[in-house]
């Protein structure tokens, strides 16, 4: 792959990154593909893409690769996303394809349970929703790996880390489980709960 330094990517502020300061970002178009650039520190940033790199899902953020830069921080090379944070949506959706994207990211989640990972931050910034109604999960830097299956109900998918609105959520009935009878992650459900809030709003708003 090219060089970052010199390589033409423009400065870019995701509107789901605005409270990180610490971070800056670029995008364009590096070795012939759509890039977007998260610039950081090294040590954080290696193991960011560490970890991406041993993942392969196509719910999950593609990683190119990542590269030291000559002021001293790092770069972790990303796909660029075509989509929209669940945060920022802003179209109605019908009952079939909010079950459809829940489906498929319950997919996504139980993936990385299968791989011996867990997100711990999943959220509404976290969840990027395509123009195919494709959930891609982003933003791996507080992702761990466990070796003891119970580790996971510590993270931040089950978590009541985001206040009284998450801490208070309940499966709904019939959706407490995954298809193989693993607990329903808290995460995932309050993102689906994000979601249909967002759905429903913009549904009002163009009666």
């Amino acid at each position: 792959m090219a060089a970052l330094n010199g390589a033409g990517l423009q400065p870019y502020l995701p509107p789901t990154r605005t409270r990180n300061a610490d971070r800056s970002y670029m995008r364009g178009t590096l070795s012939g593909m759509q890039v977007f650039a998260k610039i950081w520190d090294p040590l954080r940033i290696e193991r960011e893409h560490n970890f991406l790199a041993a993942l392969d899902h196509p719910g999950i953020v593609r990683c190119h690769g990542w590269q030291q830069l000559s002021d001293g921080r790092a770069a972790l090379i990303l796909q660029q996303c075509a989509g929209t944070a669940v945060e920022n949506w802003d179209r109605p959706l019908t009952d079939a394809q909010l079950r459809l994207i829940e489906l498929k990211l319950t997919s996504t989640v139980e993936y990385l349970y299968d791989q011996g990972c867990f997100h711990a931050d999943l959220n509404e910034s976290n969840v990027l929703i395509t123009a195919e109604l494709e959930p891609l999960l982003i933003d791996f830097e507080f992702a761990v790996r466990f070796t003891v299956r119970a580790d996971f109900m510590h993270s931040a998918d089950y978590s009541g880390e985001f206040g009284a609105d998450f801490a208070s959520l309940q499966p709904e009935p019939g959706m407490h489980e995954f298809p193989g009878g693993r607990p329903y992650p808290y995460g995932v459900q309050y993102v689906l709960g994000k979601l249909r809030a967002a759905s429903a709003a913009a549904g009002t708003a163009q009666c």
